[in-house]
């Protein structure tokens, strides 16, 4: 998905097979834009009808991304109709795991996955004397941390209100992992467990992700957006 600053995109997506519909446009032109989004809308239903599929409208959902300032310029009747429906304007859309806002804070994504990272972190502590230290640590990096970090080069550039969530999230690990107490400093436990703090991790992920990019080992679209000076 290519993401231009100056100019709102629109996402539409499909709930029956994921599919969407991207249109970068001028704010200018935005009627034109939700007339061409309608003509293709109709034109993908065709097709699935035509191919025995259905496709719910209600569950069609149409997301605006831009900057606050154009955003706020946007009328707030603006809809799109698609069989029927009006679709509104949506404050959050899914793609691939992560959950997009119209200003691409990442705020719904990070609270969506703090969430459940709690959660699955308070079943575990309730069997913890189940497992020595070494598996417990071994249970949450690869149970909690693989599902709350996934992405992350997509999110890494959150606000820091967002990495504090993130943080948290690692601070309540690492005390059920040695068994501290909720008072008890955290970083010198984080420092035991090798554990680097989470903004330097993400950084640490978004360079290993470069460097294999960069060295032809990653996925060829990706390596393909990388140009060597």
């Amino acid at each position: 998905m290519t993401y231009h600053r100056q100019r709102p995109l629109c996402q539409i997506e499909s709930y029956m097979d994921n599919s969407k519909l991207f249109l970068s446009f001028q704010l200018s032109d935005i009627d034109q834009s939700i007339l061409k989004l309608e003509q293709d809308l109709l034109r993908t239903a065709q097709w699935l009808c035509e191919n025995h599929l259905l496709i719910n409208p209600d569950k069609t959902k149409f997301l605006l991304l831009g900057t606050r300032r154009m955003l706020s310029r946007l009328s707030e009747d603006l809809s799109m109709s698609f069989l029927g429906e009006k679709l509104k304007p949506s404050k959050s859309a899914k793609d691939l795991g992560v959950l997009l806002d119209p200003l691409l804070t990442y705020d719904h994504h990070i609270t969506s996955i703090v969430s459940s990272s709690f959660s699955m972190l308070s079943q575990i502590k309730r069997v913890k004397k189940s497992f020595d230290k070494e598996t417990l640590q071994l249970l949450i990096e690869s149970v909690v941390f693989s599902k709350m970090l996934c992405c992350s080069s997509v999110w890494s550039n959150t606000a820091a209100q967002n990495i504090n969530k993130i943080r948290s999230v690692r601070n309540f690990a690492c005390k059920i992992i040695t068994n501290s107490k909720k008072s008890d400093h955290v970083t010198p436990l984080l420092r035991h467990l090798n554990w680097l703090p989470v903004r330097e991790q993400l950084q640490y992920r978004d360079s290993i992700l470069a460097f294999k990019c960069i060295n032809g080992t990653a996925p060829q679209y990706l390596s393909s957006k990388f140009k060597k000076r």
